[in-house]
């Protein structure tokens, strides 16, 4: 989706003739360029924060587990704790 919209921006910027088009032509570009940068970073912001909230279910699930294990373990002194 970015290169369509960075390479229509370009090659109507080449056709342009005069410094009215050619201005309205480069905002057009750029603010094609600031929507397609902003989508890319969310997209990324998002991919980011799932793997993050996955990683954290993971060390939660293993702290559950580390802990029952733990607890039906036997002690070394017969259950004596002083």
């Amino acid at each position: 989706m970015g290169n369509v919209l960075a390479f229509g921006g370009i090659s109507s910027l080449s056709s342009a003739a005069d410094w009215d088009e050619f201005s309205e032509n480069l905002t057009f570009t750029g603010i094609c360029a600031a929507v397609w940068l902003t989508a890319y970073v969310l997209r990324t912001r998002r991919l980011l924060v799932a793997a993050l909230e996955e990683r954290a279910a993971g060390a939660e699930r293993e702290r559950a587990h580390l802990v029952r294990l733990a607890a039906v373990e036997p002690s070394c002194c017969g259950g004596w704790h002083p």
